[in-house]
């Protein structure tokens, strides 16, 4: 019956009034509370404030008290100007409240200021190509109406055209090992050629006579069985367990991150460049 204008936090004295008529009639909370739309806590408190008192007038001031004060509020909205690409408990934080990223959230809701997903923006300048947002999940920003496309309030992204070539690689503590391209997408069968045509011998001239313990991320190719087969019957592979999700471990995604960073300064114009390009980077000093 109320249920639509339910989004108030206090009942008008239609609804307390409603409360106590079915009350009177002899209805239970449970179908009272379906009926009106209000919660059975709320009618079973009505019912008892009229049987105690006889009224059902709200009381001024009465309810639960607010967590903040009005200048815990401006300093939470502060805090958001000063930083809109943030979270709630970093908000908190800045603003030095003791609330839940709850509270914060329905805080600037009030105020007109609602969490969104960042507008990402187009790559604008040379300076920029040396920043690096953080890919990983989404990025929410605080922003008041009007202001979506602000720059303070958008996400920068470089779509300049980035050339990419499949490759591989292996190096150890002794050195830089083979660096190959890949035709096409790699595959667990393609793999597999790499391991016996160009990884094997390798290991052999490097470190001969050496059982070598050798590392690989769970990748869905490394984990293929063709795989685990070949690695099961070349005693000269010492394979060591890899943790669940830790690809950001493997020491070799660093060599990557060297070459891309070269890339952006140099720009190559097609993907034949760019590998001509990272075999130099890899020849230049990048040795552990």
């Amino acid at each position: 019956m109320f249920r639509a204008d339910r989004g108030r936090k206090h009942l008008n004295d239609k609804e307390r009034g409603a409360i106590i008529a079915y009350s009177n009639d002899g209805k239970s909370v449970r179908f009272i509370s379906d009926r009106l739309g209000i919660g059975v806590g709320t009618v079973s408190l009505w019912q008892t404030r009229y049987r105690d008192t006889g009224d059902i007038t709200r009381q001024v001031g009465s309810g639960r008290p607010k967590k903040t004060t009005p200048e815990e509020e401006e300093n939470i909205a502060l805090a958001v100007a000063a930083k809109p690409i943030t979270t709630a408990q970093e908000i908190a934080d800045i603003a030095n409240v003791n609330v839940s990223p709850t509270t914060i959230i329905r805080i600037l809701k009030r105020q007109g200021i609602n969490a969104r997903r960042a507008a990402r923006k187009l790559f604008l300048t040379p300076a920029h190509a040396n920043l690096r947002s953080d890919e990983c999940g989404r990025v929410f920003v605080y922003w008041r109406d009007g202001t979506r496309f602000d720059n303070n309030h958008v996400q920068v992204k470089d779509r300049s055209g980035r050339k990419s070539v499949p490759v591989w690689a292996w190096f150890s503590a002794s050195g830089a090992g083979d660096f190959v391209r890949i035709d096409g997408k790699l595959t667990a069968e393609k793999y597999l050629e790499i391991l016996g045509n160009i990884l094997l011998p390798s290991v052999h001239i490097r470190f001969p006579g050496m059982r070598v313990p050798f590392v690989q991320d769970k990748s869905p190719i490394h984990g293929a069985n063709i795989i685990k087969y070949w690695f099961e019957n070349n005693p000269h592979f010492d394979l060591l367990p890899w943790p669940a999700k830790g690809a950001d471990l493997n020491p070799i995604e660093n060599v990557w991150g060297d070459m891309v960073t070269d890339c952006e300064f140099f720009r190559p114009r097609t993907a034949d460049e760019v590998f001509e390009r990272d075999p130099a980077v890899d020849a230049a000093g990048v040795v552990f």
